[in-house]
């Protein structure tokens, strides 16, 4: 095998395959993403180990990343909000005007997901971003969820 040619493969692997490789693996949304999705498998895999009383107390701790809530708007469990376990939040709007635990109840009724990114404030930072929500549906008519936060376009909206 001659040196242009070794020269050559080489050339194509670092140039061609290989920021194909690193933009798929951290690209930070698909990160994110997934790692929202396994907390919430975590979560999950918690309720069926320990029972959704235990498991629902462990998710309103602060350090967690769960909330959860039922198919009436009733809170059991909000990391950032604390205030709102026990209340029922059906009919919270957020500063669009959507009515977010139904838009979230919904979802998680047509089998769970993905929902569209808002814009809220950043508990952490106290700046504002965008939140995006993963939803998932429990036996027992209610639903955990997580979220990661992204940048706003420079017009402050929410692509994803």
């Amino acid at each position: 095998m001659s040196v242009n040619l070794i020269l050559c493969i080489c050339s194509f692997l670092t140039f061609v395959l290989l920021p194909v490789h690193v933009s798929a693996v951290a690209n930070p949304i698909n990160l994110n993403k997934n790692k929202v999705i396994e907390s919430v498998k975590k979560a999950e895999n918690h309720v069926a180990h320990h029972g959704k009383e235990n498991a629902i107390l462990e998710f309103r701790k602060k350090s967690s990343r769960i909330f959860a809530i039922n198919f009436d708007g009733i809170v059991l469990a909000s990391p950032i909000h604390p205030e709102t376990v026990g209340t029922n939040q059906i009919n919270f709007k957020d500063q669009t005007g959507v009515f977010a635990v139904r838009e979230e109840i919904e979802k998680a009724k047509i089998g769970g997901g993905w929902l569209k990114g808002r814009y809220r404030k950043n508990h952490i930072t106290g700046r504002y971003g965008c939140r995006k929500l993963y939803i998932y549906p429990m036996p027992g008519n209610y639903f955990i969820g997580s979220w990661y936060y992204y940048p706003a376009t420079r017009k402050g909206e929410c692509k994803f």
